[in-house]
């Protein structure tokens, strides 16, 4: 046991070192597979805890008297976990001492017994094989306990996540890329007072894209991804072969390293990575060129030829099925991207605004010699001055163009009259939101209403990734809404599994919207308009609005009775997928005809932040409601909108229901409510069981508790009350 405390104690510290910086990883988007209860511990510091309803099996005791009082949370999380080779034959059992999971290592760890049931299965035939696992930072530690039949009881530390599980010798992993490409906003260089200088001494920050392709004293920066390489990382060496000519010193901190290439070509970063138990290498390629324009008339080559339409190529395919020589100019020309450059840009004639109106803008001056350091690069501030020449959707340099976010593709022999090389041409792009990030992270400044965070808070969808210890990126029905990979799939109606994709990314900015503009829609989505929301009763087609992108993950999935369903928002809002018992209930009319989900979900104090839980920024969410529809809106004093007391009538009736649930299923009244339920020799009542806790369950999910269809959610609460009375 000892040994055991001494390695999580080791792999914790090395945790918090690899998490540091602006990249470090967040819980983020609730996983509705989990269950949560409680325990207290006693006046004389024991805890003693015995599962019933769905924990039934577990239990937990520990003696902690310097936590006397104290709450313990226990959360049981169904998905299936495999990590490495170890499997699990149970839940995952998380215990601690916060109401929600928590970014930072435990402060301490205390000593317990822990009770989990396991049911054997795949090639585990044997108990003896069965461990106790415990999973510290998405490593997998197993203990040394024997089971008995059925369950496993073992001496440990807690706070940690448990599972009873095996290591199957068969079962490795699918090989992930573990270098990943730092970036910096706009807002957090800002904030961190990193500048460059342009020629004319004005300050600009300096920011990270985030992209393998760069130009000459553009910032890289370089990290490796503790998720992806299956382990904490103790120790990182990098090196670098430069590319001919250069001279350069890469800065290394800790993990992290740092360089700003000097000279055109390509770049071999290679990192060798000591984690708890392996070894690994791995290397990338950053490849340094400069911006490709037909210089005649400073419109771009991409979309003058291979993306204008004028090329055929069905074949060629990405992995979301659309043709890559597709027809991007038209599309793109009519986006806001394309007018970027406009009116009050010209005006201002400032650097600092066309770094991210225009394309190839970037004057280092890094040695503040008043020159810029990298003449070589050809970008915009090589054929115009700052404030000249009108907005145009066809010129390359005004506007944001494909080298604005893709990179820098090209080489020029004899300057600008000279010859144009595409020699770096990105064959993929990351759809990480660092790029987006360098402009659309400003903070909150006038006039810039497209902001991805708010005062200081990360994107929970940013991280969907990361939920669970990395628990859904290693399960495929997880994947497709958690991973931005998968999400685009969805989209696009092409199934993205975890072999496609070697890098795996949570639900950035431009899975949400669209970079090119195709679609046509509001703010670039991707989507908007009708949604087929499937149902367990068959498909119906709603009218979403923009609302649509939400509802690709938002929803039930088909869910039926005997299932929870999985994030319900979607069916919820609409008023259709709860069981009516052949009644048609009328809706919430005001909501569902004048908002959608961006309506209230994204804060709208002085712009526009992509912080979208309710309980963040509530005095300016409910400003917004009184400023649009209603009047003497305040949030309680727990800080719940409570909708004139809708929302707590929704509660009262959620726990009537528990409890009558719970009563006839002869389980203890503050039980979870389970998917099923059997009652032997009672059809009649199993049935009514099953129907009820549907509801129940449908409406949890919800997370509302009725502000998205207040009439819906309280009239299947009392439906399904009724149908119970008779029992």
């Amino acid at each position: 046991m000892k040994f055991i405390r001494v390695l999580l104690i080791i792999l914790s510290i090395a945790w918090i070192g690899g998490c540091g910086g602006s990249d470090s990883i967040k819980p983020s988007v609730d996983d509705d597979t989990r269950t949560i209860t409680t325990a207290k511990i006693a006046s004389d510091g024991t805890l003693s805890y015995t599962g019933t309803g769905s924990f039934e099996g577990f239990s937990l005791t520990a003696s902690i008297p310097t936590l006397a009082g104290t709450t313990v949370y226990i959360e049981k999380t169904d998905s299936a976990y495999v990590k490495d080779g170890y499997t699990a034959l149970s839940p995952v059992f998380s215990v601690r001492f916060t109401d929600a999971a928590s970014s930072s290592a435990p402060s301490a760890v205390y000593d317990a017994v822990i009770t989990i049931p396991y049911t054997l299965s795949g090639t585990a035939t044997d108990a003896n094989t069965v461990f106790l696992a415990i999973i510290n930072n998405s490593a997998v530690i197993q203990s040394s306990s024997k089971p008995a039949a059925g369950i496993i009881r073992s001496a440990t530390d807690i706070p940690f996540s448990f599972f009873a599980g095996y290591l199957n010798e068969a079962e490795t992993p699918a090989t992930k890329k573990f270098i990943k490409l730092l970036s910096k906003s706009y807002r957090e260089a800002f904030a961190d007072s990193e500048y460059f200088t342009d020629p004319s001494n004005i300050q600009i920050p300096d920011v990270i894209r985030g992209t393998e392709h760069v130009q000459p004293g553009e910032k890289t920066s370089l990290d490796i991804d503790t998720a992806a390489f299956g382990e904490p990382v103790l120790n990182v060496q990098w090196t670098v072969k430069r590319a001919d000519g250069s001279s350069f010193t890469p800065l290394v901190s800790g993990n992290q390293a740092v360089f700003i290439p000097d000279t055109f070509g390509n770049y071999t970063v290679s990192a060798t990575v000591t984690g708890s138990t392996k070894t690994a290498s791995e290397s990338l390629t950053i490849k340094v060129f400069g911006y490709s324009y037909d210089k005649n008339n400073n419109r771009t080559y991409c979309l003058l030829f291979c993306h204008s339409g004028s090329v055929t190529a069905p074949d060629h395919k990405d992995m979301y099925g659309r043709e890559i020589m597709r027809n991007l100019q038209t599309a793109w020309s009519a986006s806001g991207h394309a007018g970027a450059y406009n009116t009050a840009v010209t005006n201002a004639n400032s650097t600092e605004c066309a770094t991210c109106h225009g394309t190839g803008l970037f004057l280092a001056d890094r040695n503040s010699n008043g020159t810029d350091d990298y003449p070589a690069v050809y970008g915009f501030d090589d054929t115009m001055t700052v404030n000249t020449d009108a907005s145009s959707a066809s010129a390359h340099l005004k506007g944001v163009t494909c080298e604005a976010c893709h990179g820098p593709t090209a080489t020029f022999t004899g300057g600008l009259s000279g010859t144009i090389s595409f020699t770096g041409h990105p064959s993929t792009i990351s759809i990480s939101s660092g790029v987006c990030l360098t402009c659309h992270d400003t903070g909150k400044s006038g006039g810039h209403f497209a902001e991805f965070h708010d005062s200081g808070g990360e994107s929970t969808h940013e991280n969907s990734h990361t939920v669970s210890n990395s628990i859904v990126v290693t399960n495929e029905a997880c994947f497709k809404c958690h991973s931005g990979e998968g999400a685009l799939g969805m989209i696009f109606g092409t199934e993205i599994t975890r072999a496609d994709t070697d890098r795996i990314s949570g639900i950035t900015c431009n899975v949400c919207h669209d970079p090119h503009g195709e679609g046509g829609h509001n703010a670039q989505l991707r989507v908007s308009g009708s949604h087929t929301l499937t149902l367990y009763s068959g498909n119906v087609t709603v009218d979403a609005g923009d609302g649509k992108i939400c509802y690709t993950c938002h929803n039930t999935d088909g869910a039926g009775i005997g299932a929870v369903p999985h994030n319900s928002q979607a069916e919820m809002f609409e008023g259709k997928g709860g069981w009516t018992y052949g009644e048609t209930i009328s809706l919430t009319a005001a909501h569902k005809a004048l908002l959608d989900c961006a309506d209230c979900h994204m804060n709208r104090d002085a712009g526009t932040t992509h912080s979208m839980a309710m309980s963040e920024n509530r005095s300016d969410r409910l400003a917004y409601c009184n400023d649009s529809c209603h009047t003497g809106v305040t949030a309680d004093a727990d800080g719940r909108y409570d909708y004139l007391g809708k929302t707590a009538d929704v509660r009262t009736l959620m726990d009537t229901l528990k409890a009558r649930i719970n009563t006839l299923a002869g389980r203890a009244a503050e039980s979870e409510i389970s998917a099923s339920y059997s009652v032997t020799g009672n059809t009649a009542l199993t049935s009514a069981l099953n129907r009820a806790a549907y509801n129940y369950n449908f409406i949890i999910s919800d997370k509302s508790f009725g502000l998205h269809n207040y009439r819906y959610a309280a009239r299947l609460l009392e439906l399904s009350i009724n149908d119970l009375t008779s029992f």
